[in-house]
């Protein structure tokens, strides 16, 4: 069984305060679906709010599903905490983990066997892709 790894991005903001940006990752996700199908990503969240599925196209060239299903929401501390999947591979189960500082700063820490870049670079992607649209909006 491979050894789970945490890494950890760091993301500054431009133009989202820390309260626009980690309102965009919580339910009811008014702006995330259409952030994401502009990047080629497909969300389909549950009608419960709290479970989705993402697919997406991964630099190899393979279209991944994950479902991704949200722990806890501590909106006083900006953090979220997220399990998720790839679709039929039960095993590939690792832990996400928002934290949105006041001073503008993004922290997402992925935890599963290595390598994580994939999630890291397409959270990365995510964030900035979030906070350029709230610049325009």
């Amino acid at each position: 069984m491979a050894q789970i790894q945490c890494q950890t991005i760091s993301i500054s903001l431009e133009h989202a305060t820390p309260e626009q940006f980690y309102s965009v990752f919580n339910p009811p996700y008014l702006h995330l679906r259409d952030i994401c199908s502009k990047m080629g990503t497909d969300i389909q969240i549950a009608a419960d709010y709290f479970h989705a599925t993402i697919k997406v196209s991964c630099p190899d060239g393979e279209t991944r599903k994950i479902e991704v299903e949200v722990v806890s929401i501590e909106p006083p501390k900006k953090t979220t905490n997220y399990r998720a999947w790839t679709v039929n591979d039960p095993s590939s189960e690792h832990e996400i983990k928002l934290e949105v500082t006041d001073n503008r700063n993004v922290k997402w820490t992925v935890c599963c066997p290595p390598p994580a870049d994939d999630y890291l670079n397409f959270l990365e992607s995510v964030s900035k892709a979030v906070d350029n649209h709230i610049a325009k909006n």
